[in-house]
């Protein structure tokens, strides 16, 4: 080989080198922008569930029961929440006659429903 062979052989990328270091360059960036997505929807599901679960407490607060019979309530909710509707039930624990199961639901349609489960004394009975 001459010098000016050996000279054109070490200048430059080749076709194909160029070629697989832009499909590694893709693959990360493609890699990258799927954890974003994924990030972002999970992000967001736990914004949405983190509000209906201070829309539940509200609910709870407001609409606070001392249980002496069986509760079955429901209603809509206040203001800017006029399209989510809540309901409150209670019923027995067949495993422990001395508590009842009280449930509040909170649902704002679309898939967005956030449920409140607490065991409590049952009607009037002390633990």
């Amino acid at each position: 080989m001459t010098t000016s062979t050996k000279h054109r052989k070490s200048k430059g990328f080749t076709l194909l080198e160029v070629l697989v270091a832009l499909a590694i360059v893709a693959i990360g960036a493609v890699g990258i922008l799927v954890l974003n997505n994924d990030i972002f929807r999970v992000v967001n599901e736990t914004r949405t569930k983190d509000a209906l679960a201070l829309l539940a407490r509200e609910v709870a607060h407001e609409h606070a029961v001392r249980l002496s019979a069986p509760v079955n309530k429901e209603g809509e909710c206040n203001a800017p929440n006029e399209d989510c509707r809540w309901w409150i039930r209670s019923e027995d624990l067949p495993e422990d006659p001395t508590l009842a199961l009280l449930r509040l639901t909170v649902d704002c349609g679309w898939n967005n429903t956030f449920t409140i489960e607490s065991a409590i004394p049952a009607y009037g009975k002390a633990p």
